[in-house]
């Protein structure tokens, strides 16, 4: 395992933004100095909107109250020591090396974190494409003593898993500081995990956020759906949230190791639970089960042909079954039904304890 946490620096805001202005993600984050290439973003979303910027919450506001003022994010402001594990969806893999993100300031050794437990509940797909959108439900599940997290994500991957990039929400004390559900990104490369968020690892950042657009690692409002998704344009690999797209990880990512990666042959929408324990005591989704009609959902599925460059709604994902890992005394998934058509798909589950 590699990864070295670089010299922060500070990220330039949109135009638009006051300097000072505290619900500026620029006012209260800094990030490392980004890759040197420029990207283009998609001109729309997979859902074929123009993308707009998202409305701010202040600095440190929680996730129940962005939802009641119905607001897309707030910067966390408060740096925290931790370290974070990552699991990768129907398979459970050893932590990864520390991360940094702008909210998370210093790290602890890797060797210091025994390996945890994963557990999921989701969908997959093997499939040929340059992207991957849904809308999520948004939850903030109660997260277990002994419990690491408790998270949703969209993941794509290819050539046997050897390149991956996930975007989701997760509930993280560790990470976060508090019980908040937070936007997180990720990424590996030759099998070998990366580190979360605006991080440095090997010396270089290879996520770059986009001026003025929503930052991994802040608060989300709960109880809401919001759109996320992955698209590959223009030599990169951009992450779309709500509105907008955040960020990108550009080509360079893997070819500098010495990997291509610009579609995914395989795709995963999943929950997943992080426990030192063998049973673990945290919710996952929104806490409620899948048979009760209100459980958390992944749904509105888009995933683009590489041939013509296009979103295009190919369906949704037919094979919503447990993955191989789930326990299926808590976490478990069911398709959902709108109007009588198959409309994504229900999962996650409440505390076993």
């Amino acid at each position: 395992m590699v990864g070295a946490m670089g010299v922060a620096s500070t990220l330039n805001a949109n135009a638009d933004q006051v300097p000072g202005d505290p619900t500026s993600p620029e006012a209260t984050t800094s990030v490392a100095a980004p890759v040197d290439t420029v990207h283009t973003p998609p001109p729309l979303s997979p859902w074929g909107d123009k993308p707009r910027r998202a409305d701010f919450g202040t600095p440190g506001m929680d996730s129940r109250t962005l939802q009641a003022k119905g607001l897309d994010a707030a910067v966390d402001p408060t740096p925290h020591d931790n370290y974070v594990p990552k699991g990768e969806g129907d398979e459970a893999v050893a932590p990864p090396a520390p991360a940094f993100s702008p909210s998370i300031s210093t790290v602890k050794a890797a060797d210091s974190y025994d390996d945890p437990n994963y557990f999921y509940a989701g969908g997959w797909r093997t499939i040929s494409v340059d992207s991957l959108g849904a809308a999520v439900t948004i939850g903030r599940p109660t997260l277990g003593r002994g419990d690491l997290h408790t998270l949703a994500e969209l993941a794509v991957q290819s050539g046997g898993r050897k390149a991956t990039i996930e975007v989701g929400w997760s509930v993280d004390r560790a990470a976060f500081g508090d019980s908040d559900p937070h936007l997180f990104t990720f990424y590996w490369v030759n099998g070998q995990e990366g580190c979360y968020n605006v991080c440095t690892q090997d010396g270089k950042q290879w996520f770059v956020p986009s001026k003025g657009s929503v930052l991994p690692g802040s608060t989300l409002p709960s109880g809401v759906v919001k759109s996320f998704a992955i698209k590959h344009s223009d030599g990169a690999w951009w992450i779309w949230y709500d509105s907008d797209w955040i960020g990108y990880y550009p080509d360079e990512t893997w070819t500098s190791a010495g990997t291509s990666f610009t579609q995914s042959d395989f795709v995963q929408a999943f929950g997943e639970v992080a426990s030192d324990n063998d049973r673990p005591c945290s919710a996952m989704g929104n806490g409620q089960s899948v048979d009760s009609g209100y459980a958390a959902r992944f749904q509105s599925f888009q995933y683009g042909t590489v041939s013509d460059k296009q979103f295009e709604d190919l369906g949704y994902f037919r094979n919503a079954l447990p993955l191989d890992k789930l326990l299926p005394w808590t976490y478990q998934t069911a398709p959902r039904y709108a109007k009588g058509a198959l409309s994504g798909f229900f999962f996650g589950g409440p505390s076993p304890c």
